[in-house]
């Protein structure tokens, strides 16, 4: 089954849950709840980020959406297909199971300026630094992004959320944050070192946005 509402974006619903407080918790997928090896297409690449697996895991418990928001650029530049990323994403799946943990929705978007076409777009809505997945998710599962939170390894994750509306950012970047964005606070955290931290961190948002 394919669920792309575009040649070069995938909306993909893998749960029916309902989210009545509109609280959601955005996530990138490389770097963040996967190991970025470069350009990860094949399901024997995936290595599991175990306090990404435990945050989502309490998201879940919370009654929170989990939604993953990834620029996929690889497939637009021909390392990979849709159907990599898609059995690529079953085992990420799989992987959380042992933690109780599992994901609502998964946006992904192949556009990049140096795609081969039909995916060359310098700057499709959908490609973060721009909102459009986040907006794409907010509008499928009835989202508040002002209640929510997004954690990413790359600035321009935390870029989409704030023009997304998220007040909300854990960054897991190698460099330091550059200048503050004005609409989302970050925090910067480096795993796994800091996952007990993160965990914490995100039990008082909880507690702020109940």
């Amino acid at each position: 089954m394919s669920f792309l509402t575009e040649p070069g974006v995938w909306v993909e619903r893998r749960s029916a849950r309902r989210f009545p407080t509109g609280r959601a918790l955005f996530l990138d997928r490389d770097g963040v709840i996967n190991v970025d090896h470069g350009y990860v297409g094949d399901p024997k690449d995936v290595t599991l980020i175990a306090p990404t697996a435990r945050l989502i895991a309490r998201a879940n418990a919370a009654g929170i959406a989990t939604v993953v928001v990834t620029n996929q650029s690889g497939i637009g530049r021909g390392y990979y297909d849709w159907d990599g990323f898609a059995a690529t994403m079953d085992r990420i799946h799989e992987t959380l199971v042992p933690y109780g943990a599992t994901l609502d929705m998964v946006c992904a978007c192949a556009y990049h300026r140096d795609a081969l076409p039909p995916y060359q777009d310098a700057s499709h809505p959908t490609r973060k630094p721009n909102p459009g997945m986040i907006t794409l998710a907010c509008a499928a599962l009835d989202l508040d992004p002002a209640a929510s939170l997004i954690i990413g390894d790359s600035w321009s994750d935390m870029q989409a959320g704030a023009a997304a509306g998220v007040p909300t950012g854990a960054y897991l970047g190698r460099t330091p944050p550059p200048s503050p964005l004005p609409t989302c606070h970050v925090t910067a955290y480096s795993l796994p070192q800091d996952g007990d931290q993160l965990l914490a961190d995100y039990e008082t948002h909880l507690q702020a946005t109940a």
